[in-house]
């Protein structure tokens, strides 16, 4: 019986919690090691909702005219609320999907910007299910990795990057003014000055 995608969610999730354990050592916050927990939910989630909007999934056989404009839409929207969660996970040091926690950990431990670990991250990804495509498969099947991962890839990373820049405003509703200077100083996540 095949794994199904919240399944496969939840063994990746166990994989970056791991790493991130490996990478950290000492200095990784025993408070993520929930991310365990929140991967299975995540997972059970993550089917439940596919179930629940199957029906808003454009078919295949849709008129290409109007169904790539769809998908694309879909894409960028769906992108675009992701990115804004996770910049605002990220930049509120909250407990985090692995997901994101192991790109954090990637730049902590090389002292990069997140937003640039984490469309090497994706990308790497991608690139590692291109690889074990041709191995199991012996050929590119656009219907495991489409466009529009190729397209995620990239632009997921690209507006955290551009929401981190916009979000300061959360430090002064969830954090006490005095130490929003602390904060902004000892930040892993610092968005690009340009």
């Amino acid at each position: 019986m095949p794994l199904t995608m919240g399944q496969l969610t939840i063994c990746m999730h166990v994989f970056f919690i791991t790493t991130q354990i490996v990478l950290l050592r000492k200095d990784y916050d025993k408070l993520q090691l929930t991310q365990i927990l929140v991967s299975f939910l995540f997972g059970f989630y993550t089917d439940l909702t596919m179930w629940m909007t199957s029906f808003l999934q454009v078919p295949f056989t849709m008129n290409p005219l109007i169904g790539y404009p769809l998908r694309l839409a879909e894409l960028l929207l769906g992108g675009g609320l992701l990115a804004f969660g996770i910049a605002c996970e990220v930049r509120c040091d909250s407990l985090m999907l692995a997901g994101e926690g192991f790109p954090l950990a990637i730049a902590q431990f090389l002292k990069k910007e997140f937003g640039k670990v984490k469309i090497c991250s994706d990308t790497s990804l991608v690139t590692i299910g291109v690889v074990f495509m041709f191995v199991f498969f012996g050929f590119w099947d656009w219907k495991l990795i489409g466009i529009g991962t190729l397209i995620s890839m990239f632009y997921v990373g690209f507006m955290v990057r551009f929401f981190a820049r916009h979000i300061s405003w959360i430090d002064y509703i969830f954090i006490p003014h005095s130490d929003n200077l602390a904060l902004q100083r000892q930040h892993v996540y610092k968005a690009d000055k340009r």
